[in-house]
């Protein structure tokens, strides 16, 4: 059997061979029904003094399977801060592709019991898992008494503004629709993003209009265009910007998916440095700009919309 596991410790992980309290889940938006579930871990493993651990994998299922191609809400970097943010000393980063023909009652004997120590665990009422997702909830209860680990379940999140239930796929929905304002809700906090400041051909600078540019997910789950964000992790404070989530059609052809950032008021060589955009409003939708005057003039716009948002709202 092949198990390919990396573990993620923050300081405050206890001995490698304390019992495990575990929650198990793609947990791609880390949004309300994800923290939850991690409030009721920590709840449950400091009453019984075990290690709050998430068990989470890649690539996503539904990504290894092609199905409906679907898009990444964050990167695997900002995935494990915000999981720790939530609680969990530890996390468990599994390749799906390598437990896909797992069969479910040998994913808990091996995995779980044998290799992760599980004495508690915690999942959404409609968790499956294993292979051909035939491990459901009644497999485990036999489970938690064969075994005799601790199981309890979380209801749904529902949100009172989008009358749905809080899920990744909603805040898909919404990323693609630029609709940050009730992504907030879903979340808990402003959507954003870190990632390394990249070289790029330098053309921003070239146009008066410096820019830092950051890789993101191809297939990234925010509508490309022209966004007001916050900067976070260049001078100890945080920086008001523009930032163009986009392919360049107007200075480069057949271009990767790309974040550029232009800091406003700020010039800044911050090449290999991590930083962390918040995305507050969209401005606009990418655009073909026919020439570079056409161009100039529009990101001479966004800067200026971008002005009076900060003025109105502060940073």
């Amino acid at each position: 059997m092949k198990i390919i596991l990396h573990t993620y410790k923050n300081k405050k992980c206890n001995s490698a061979n304390q019992a495990c309290a575990i929650t198990i889940g793609n947990f791609d938006g880390v949004h309300l029904g994800h923290q939850k579930l991690f409030q009721k871990l920590v709840q449950k493993a400091s009453i019984y003094n075990m290690t709050p651990s998430a068990l989470t994998f890649h690539p996503h299922s539904r990504e290894y399977f092609k199905q409906n191609k679907i898009s990444r809400i964050y990167n695997t970097r900002d995935k494990i801060k915000l999981i720790t943010k939530h609680g969990m000393n530890q996390i468990m980063i599994q390749r799906f592709d390598d437990i896909i023909n797992i069969e479910a009652d040998l994913f808990i004997d091996y995995f779980l019991i044998r290799k992760l120590n599980m004495k508690l665990l915690i999942i959404g009422e409609n968790f499956r898992f294993g292979y051909q997702r035939q491990g459901d909830l009644e497999l485990l209860k036999k489970a938690s008494t064969k075994y005799g680990f601790q199981l309890y379940t979380i209801e749904d999140v529902n949100n009172n503004i989008t009358g749905s239930i809080v899920s990744s796929s909603k805040l898909r929905d919404l990323l693609k629709k630029s609709d940050l304002e009730t992504s907030r809700r879903l979340l808990g906090r402003i959507f954003g993003i870190s990632g390394h400041v990249i070289h790029g051909k330098k053309i921003g600078r070239k146009l008066g209009f410096p820019t830092m540019n950051i890789n993101v997910p191809q297939n990234y789950a925010l509508e490309k265009g022209v966004y007001i964000v916050r900067v976070y992790g260049l001078k100890n404070k945080i920086l008001p910007g523009v930032a163009n989530l986009g392919i360049r059609e107007s200075i480069e052809i057949n271009g990767s998916l790309l974040l550029e950032i232009h800091l406003i008021d700020d010039n800044i060589d911050a090449y290999g440095k991590i930083i962390y955009i918040e995305f507050l409003k969209k401005i606009r939708n990418e655009e073909k700009f026919t020439n570079i005057k056409s161009l100039i003039n529009a990101i001479s716009n966004d800067i200026k919309n971008a002005r009076s948002y900060f003025a109105n709202n502060g940073l």
